[in-house]
């Protein structure tokens, strides 16, 4: 009989210091605290085996409904940091556009009438034709009315307009390589003469 007390009471330590390392503890000391090992039949033995079991499967949901949040706060960290990359992607994005936009383009539909003129008068054997640029809008003049002259010169002065804060070289770019501008041009006033030339 004492052996057996013996040999219960190593069985009952050896669950107590499993019991550590997973948490269960206070549950171990909430089962056994008033258990005499050595005295215990066994169905006292099934009773507090069970109620172990039963501590053990609500440790055991706690743990997994814990994981189950954790995973979910994963996840959402995840996902925010992902919209915020493809967030900062996008103004990347953006902002590589305006600058491209600003740099180097406009909206030829904006200026079809004035690139009707550059390509009709300031074409690549214009200078045979006109001396100048001026010359060319003055001929341009002759040949239209004043409605279609003051759309010219609306369209050229709204362009002088948007491109103010352009290099010279990236106006003279835009009539050249969008508007189908001949004539080089070589710097913003000549533009502002052919404009005034319009009138």
């Amino acid at each position: 009989h004492g052996g057996r007390g013996i040999g219960r009471g190593a069985q009952t330590d050896a669950v107590k210091q499993a019991a550590f390392p997973a948490g269960l503890a206070n549950f171990h000391h909430d089962v056994f605290r008033t258990f005499d090992i050595s005295a215990a039949d066994e169905p006292s033995l099934k009773q507090a085996r069970e109620n172990l079991d039963v501590q053990i499967q609500k440790h055991s949901e706690k743990i997994e409904h814990a994981s189950r949040l954790n995973e979910r706060f994963t996840y959402a960290k995840t996902e925010v940091h992902r919209a915020q990359t493809e967030r900062n992607q996008l103004s990347g994005l953006l902002e590589a556009f305006m600058k491209h936009s600003a740099k180097f383009g406009i909206n030829t539909a904006d200026y079809s009438a004035l690139s009707t003129f550059l390509r009709g008068y300031l074409h690549e054997d214009s200078s045979l034709e006109s001396e100048s640029a001026g010359a060319a809008a003055q001929a341009f003049r002759k040949d239209s009315d004043e409605r279609e002259t003051s759309i010219v010169r609306f369209e050229l002065d709204h362009l002088l307009e948007v491109t103010s804060a352009f290099p010279e070289s990236q106006l003279i770019g835009i009539l050249e390589d969008q508007l189908g501008c001949r004539r080089h041009f070589r710097s913003r006033k000549e533009v502002e003469q052919l404009r005034d030339a319009l009138k």
